[in-house]
């Protein structure tokens, strides 16, 4: 807590390819407030399912799966996470790498609900391991499949960690 003196920033953002959620979820208990979140996510997990990888310390993703594709965050264990902090899901950036989140106290009312973004995008820009373009037999070059049911499918015999939305008590007025 000493090397950072802020509590609230205005963007904090997390990309280390790991145990994204277990850091994430520890920022978030020390107290940080961050106004706008940016996240990556592993859309290999696929839209629906919400998942993290076990945690491990010193997590490699090329040590922990051959594809290199067992790693981070899906966008549905994200949402639950941060919409348990009172965060707002916005959109996901074109490329399909992060997502955004705002914090509903910094912002007035009916501006984030003003915002329409995009709620799941396949990652275009990993070019490693099973995403990276190969010669076929006839020496073309070849770009595999990179939607996540494809990559999916090649995490059959991986663990993963469910992740479930606590229950946020409701207000009464």
């Amino acid at each position: 807590m000493k090397l950072c003196p802020y509590r609230d920033p205005d963007v904090f953002l997390l990309d280390i390819d790991g145990i994204d959620y277990y850091v994430m979820k520890r920022v978030l208990e020390l107290g940080f407030r961050p106004k706008l979140i940016v996240v990556e996510y592993n859309s290999s997990f696929g839209p629906d399912r919400a998942v993290t990888v076990p945690y491990k310390q010193g997590f490699s993703r090329w040590k922990e799966h051959p594809t290199g594709l067992l790693f981070g965050v899906s966008i549905a264990a994200w949402r639950a996470l941060l919409g348990q902090h009172r965060y707002s899901f916005i959109t996901v950036e074109t490329s399909g790498v992060n997502a955004l989140f705002l914090d509903q106290a910094a912002f007035p009312d009916g501006f984030i609900s003003a915002i329409h973004g995009t709620s799941f995008l396949d990652n275009i820009g990993d070019l490693s391991g099973p995403t990276r373009p190969y010669k076929d037999a006839s020496g073309d070059l070849v770009l595999p499949l990179r939607d996540w049911k494809t990559q999916l499918e090649q995490l059959a015999d991986a663990n993963f960690v469910e992740i479930s939305a606590p229950k946020v008590a409701e207000t009464v007025s």
